[in-house]
């Protein structure tokens, strides 16, 4: 198998797959590469724990866009590492280097597989000015370049907005209807709080699929607020799922029994709790996301959503107190279809 040659700057996976870099968050990764901070690269667990890639550089015919030419192997990634620690100005740095942007290295090894970008075994790393790659016959360029990055931003802006509808307004929603409106007849409360809780759960768990398969923020080392984002909607959809399942095995409302009144805590309680949960974990998610103009679109939609619901949730309480109800009964029992009790706790 022939040896191959490359020289370019190393980027890691994580940057790339976002589309723009941690630590310039306006700059596009693929071209701006030689912004990119050592420190970034070999001090923060989520950047470097990605694996690494080298990128080609911009054809001289014109355009500033880099393509990623190789992505590295293990042992690949793991001398980027020690190199960078060696020649660069950063916080686990252990040499006397001193290059802080734009790590630009020669990779030296043999193909290890296909894919776009090709796997590249690594037998050598070295800084590019160390020396080129003559001695090896020139570079080699692979023919099959991926010149596009950002593949997770379009994933970020599904699962945010799944999760914003959701989390966000419908289920609140169903809270405030369950609370407020058992006041009006026919058990108008319960059918509005069992199809929105429903369609809300449905698209949760869809936005919860999305963050399960396709992102990972849980291999960094360390604390961070993408780990605690995740955990807390591990947290919340768990709260979510369980919801229907103890509301399916409550006991009758009649005779009030003690089981009775410890179901209608244990589900009211939870509820609130993950809504109030969500809230927080809602926002923490909008400060993850890459894009600034994303971000401020998310921020800004949230913000409206809250101002939507607080205006909904005083409308029908005061609705529920020019009634009479107060607009705070607790339980409630209505006809169902075909003589089935529904009861609701908000």
């Amino acid at each position: 198998m022939s040896t191959i040659c490359f020289q370019g700057y190393v980027m890691d996976k994580y940057c790339i797959d976002r589309g723009t870099m941690l630590d310039y968050p306006t700059k596009s990764t693929l071209e701006f590469p030689e912004l990119h901070s050592v420190h970034c690269l070999i001090d923060v667990p989520i950047c470097y724990s990605s694996g690494f890639e080298v990128l080609k550089d911009p054809e001289e015919s014109g355009g500033k866009r880099y393509c990623r030419a190789y992505e590295l192997d293990t042992n690949g990634n793991n001398m980027v590492t020690q190199l960078g620690r060696e020649e660069g100005s950063c916080s686990t740095c252990d040499g006397d280097g001193t290059i802080e942007k734009g790590l630009r290295v020669r990779v030296v090894g043999a193909l290890g597989g296909v894919g776009t970008p090709q796997v590249l075994n690594v037998d050598s790393v070295t800084l590019a000015t160390v020396g080129g790659c003559d001695s090896f016959g020139g570079e080699t360029v692979p023919s099959n370049l991926s010149c596009t990055g950002g593949g997770q931003r379009d994933l970020v802006k599904a699962h945010g907005a799944l999760m914003m509808i959701s989390w966000g307004f419908l289920l609140p929603l169903g809270v405030i209807l369950a609370r407020f409106l058992k006041h009006r007849e026919g058990g108008v409360w319960f059918k509005l709080h069992r199809a929105i809780q429903c369609t809300g759960l449905l698209l949760a768990i869809a936005g919860f699929i999305i963050a399960l398969t396709q992102f990972d923020v849980f291999t960094a080392e360390g604390i961070n607020l993408s780990k605690i984002h995740g955990t807390f909607g591990i947290i919340v959809m768990t709260l979510g799922i369980l919801q229907p399942v103890n509301a399916f095995f409550r006991p009758h409302v009649e005779p009030q029994t003690k089981s009775r009144l410890l179901w209608e805590k244990l589900h009211k309680g939870s509820g609130r709790f993950a809504i109030i949960l969500a809230v927080l974990t809602i926002f923490l998610g909008t400060t993850r996301v890459a894009f600034v103009g994303d971000k401020t679109g998310f921020q800004i939609g949230y913000l409206c959503v809250l101002i939507l619901l607080a205006a909904v949730g005083r409308m029908f309480q005061l609705e529920g107190k020019g009634a009479g109800g107060g607009g705070h009964k607790v339980v409630e029992v209505v006809g169902g279809e075909g003589g089935e009790e529904q009861v609701g706790i908000a």
